[in-house]
């Protein structure tokens, strides 16, 4: 029974690995649990093996009886954490919590899986190599939901291995009498076990690309960092490096492009901006910018001193400020509650921008941006009205660091807009801020500053709108009563902005970047086919949002990458993203997310069935052809060398032979000529065998037989005899 005990362990240890994917530590019962079903397994399978009729029909009943558990368990699983058995595997465990029931289904299914498999490729018909891609299976996991890979269970796997491997050879003997099957030869295994170890590290890479990661794999990440550079494409296109004269469409969010573009290091997390769209083209179904505008740029210390002083937090105080001296102005605006409520931190936050190996004419930008501080010297760049910061003289180095300050809005924008502080149309919200500076200026109060910068930035909205009323007014009827069906009742900018967003949520949308719709406009995307990528997304938002009176504008940019290192992100072709940005008085710009599967929303739509999930995650298309090229150019040179290296030895051996003396020549002809037989054949029986196969090798037998069993060791042969019988072989 002994030879059972290895692929047990390895079976126990594969199962234990992977369960630990899905939760911090193995407490003492669940392993206990995997070493129960996995025994179980093996009692099944023992007995199947020595029973064939009565085991196979056993074999078969167990089979069923683990999947309907499985499906029990996991069903149980989709009622108490929402979510579906599949989805929580392919998508790290922990966004349903180390839910039981699923805990216990994958428990379930993975002792049995590594049990037949482990077995079957142990005990049956051995096969090295397939049991290394057995044992891969939960580092795949391991690389696709977690940030890093568990050392510990490396080493686990690594020494289960090692142990069936060594045992194999001690059990040898058993095995053969037991299943009366030819001797396994481990001499034969010499050259399969280096291959099984390069195979398998392929593997781990063609799947880890294929199926791309939620989070980053320190492993994983490491290969295309020293080998890729980061990326797969050999340049970046214009798209990336100039400013674009039309908007993308769902060929520029296909997010299959690995190539890395940004290295971004900071203590927050925030869209990035690279370009701003103002008119949409109803013809061709595109957004334009307006090119004057593009032209009204300020300098980059212009842009800084006004837009430092847009702090949501010192507006607050501001407000507090003219409290003292106006408290009917307070009243007259329902400010009380902003008044009363504590101080709201919206603090600058710094994010330091590295481009990978290309230049652009523009830096990145953020909501809220205060500007970017350029590295060394290079500091001459303009600013739009919009936002985007362009360099003076054309593009900026190759690698190139750069820190973007901006205020945080991730906690005091959502704080400030629950009290009610944008609550107003543009013509109130400008009145207010008129009497609020009056009030503060008569003071003498610094305060002032802030309270005109925001006036500023509520004018130039007003000015925009201005600029796009007539492109405004092209919008379409259906979609202008479907923007008034969304928002009715509602009064706030917020609220209306909120509703629209909340409305491609309701479930009839759908994210799908392979979806190719036969009509590109926004009514077929809002009213036919509700399926498309984040550019029509955000457009249709901007023309619902603009239908209802709001101030917006369509947006270009990148979603960073959270990876495993704290303040660490990175930003690839395939994180590039479309989304409107609304102006909210009193506030600024506030990024809105009406992308099924952007930040603010879930990943997954509602069918959750497993051929959907897969559909929506995109493959690295480029470094899975690259290992798959890889791949196939090691094979080939294997399968060379395999050729080759016989063809070689037999060259030098016969080179050797040529000029050795004659005994030598026939020492060395005689055991090369037995090695293709049997060793147990005399002389005389080899020469024989020979001969019915036409050839004479009798002066390398016989000359055998005389060194070996005579007293007299002259033979009477010379070298190019010998060599010459051994030829004819």
């Amino acid at each position: 029974m002994t030879i059972y005990l290895p692929p047990l362990i390895l079976s126990v240890i594969l199962t234990a690995s992977t369960i630990s994917v899905y939760g911090l530590f193995l407490p003492l019962q669940t392993l206990v649990l995997i070493i129960l079903f996995c025994s179980v397994s093996f009692a099944a399978l023992i007995f199947t093996d020595r029973h064939r009729l009565a085991g196979t029909l056993l074999m078969m009943i167990f089979i069923v009886l683990s999947f309907a558990g499985v499906r029990l368990l996991s069903r149980a699983g989709m009622q108490t954490s929402g979510m579906y058995f599949w989805q929580w595997v392919l998508t790290s465990g922990d966004e349903a919590g180390t839910d039981i029931y699923f805990i216990t289904a994958l428990l379930l299914g993975a002792s049995v899986f590594f049990s037949i498999t482990v077995y079957y490729f142990d005990i049956v018909l051995y096969r090295i190599s397939f049991l290394t891609l057995v044992s891969l299976m939960p580092c795949i996991l391991y690389a696709k939901v977690m940030a890093d890979i568990n050392n510990l269970y490396l080493i686990l796997i690594a020494g289960g291995s090692i142990l069936l491997h060594i045992s194999r050879k001690q059990q040898e003997k058993e095995i053969n009498e037991r299943i009366n099957r030819p001797v396994f030869s481990f001499r034969s295994a010499k050259f399969r076990f280096p291959a099984s170890v390069v195979f398998f590290i392929l593997f781990v890479l063609l799947i880890c690309a294929l199926i791309p990661k939620k989070a980053e794999a320190k492993y994983y990440d490491r290969f295309e960092d020293i080998f890729l550079g980061g990326d797969t494409s050999s340049e970046v296109s214009g798209d990336f490096s100039d400013l674009s004269d039309f908007s993308g469409n769902a060929d520029n969010f296909d997010g299959t492009g690995n190539r890395r573009l940004y290295s971004l290091f900071g203590d927050s997390y925030t869209y990035t901006k690279s370009q701003n769209f103002d008119l949409y083209d109803f013809d061709n179904n595109r957004w334009y910018y307006d090119k004057a505008s593009l032209s009204e740029t300020v300098t980059a210390a212009e842009w800084k001193r006004s837009h430092q002083k847009l702090s949501i937090s010192d507006l607050r105080k501001a407000i507090r400020a003219a409290s003292v001296y106006s408290p009917e102005l307070i009243k007259k605006y329902g400010l009380e509650k902003i008044v009363e409520t504590p101080d709201l931190d919206d603090g600058i936050r710094s994010l330091f921008v590295r481009s990978e190996n290309f230049g652009a004419v523009y830096y990145l930008s953020a909501p809220r941006s205060i500007g970017v501080v350029p590295s060394g010297t290079d500091s001459e760049y303009d600013a739009t009205e919009s936002g985007m910061f362009l360099r003076q003289h054309g593009k900026h180095p190759d690698t190139f660091t750069y820190r973007l300050e901006y205020y945080d809005q991730s906690t005091a924008v959502p704080a400030w807009l629950s009290l009610g502080a944008s609550d107003y149309d543009d013509r109130t919200a400008a009145e207010m801020l008129n009497e609020l500076a009056t009030v503060l200026g008569k003071a003498g109060r610094q305060e002032k500053d802030t309270v005109l910068a925001f006036l500023s930035q509520q004018q130039a909205a007003i000015d925009y709108d201005k600029k796009i009323e007539d492109n405004t007014s092209k919008i379409s009827k259906r979609i202008q009563n479907l923007s008034k069906e969304i928002t009715v009742g509602l009064d706030s900018d917020y609220q209306k902005a909120y509703a629209i967003t909340e409305y491609f949520r309701s479930g009839e949308f759908k994210y799908d970047l392979s979806f190719i719709a036969e009509d590109k406009s926004p009514e077929y995307f809002l009213f036919e086919s509700k399926t498309g990528s984040c550019s029509q997304f955000a457009t249709a938002f901007t023309l619902l949002a603009r239908s209802a009176g709001l101030t917006v504008r369509y947006t270009e940019g990148y979603l960073p990458e959270m990876t495993s290192r704290q303040g660490y992100y990175t930003i690839s072709e395939r994180d590039s993203h479309a989304y409107p940005e609304v102006y909210l008085s009193n506030t600024g710009w506030v990024v809105f997310e009406p992308t099924i599967g952007g930040t603010a929303g879930s990943l997954f739509n509602d069918d959750h069935s497993l051929a959907d999930l897969l559909s929506q995650f995109s493959i690295d298309y480029g470094l899975a052809a690259l290992i798959s090229i890889l791949a196939a150019f090691i094979a080939f040179v294997i399968v060379l060398i395999r050729l080759l290296i016989p063809l070689l030895a037999e060259g030098i051996f016969r080179l050797r032979l040529m000029y050795a003396k004659p005994e030598k020549a026939v020492l060395m002809a005689y055991p090369r000529l037995q090695k293709k037989y049997s060793p147990a054949l005399t002389p005389r029986e080899l020469c024989t065998l020979y001969e019915n196969k036409g050839v004479d090798i009798s002066v390398i037998t016989d000359n055998f037989e005389i060194l070996t069993w005579s007293d007299h060791k002259d033979i009477k042969a010379s070298t190019s005899q010998i060599f010459k019988a051994y030829r004819s072989k």
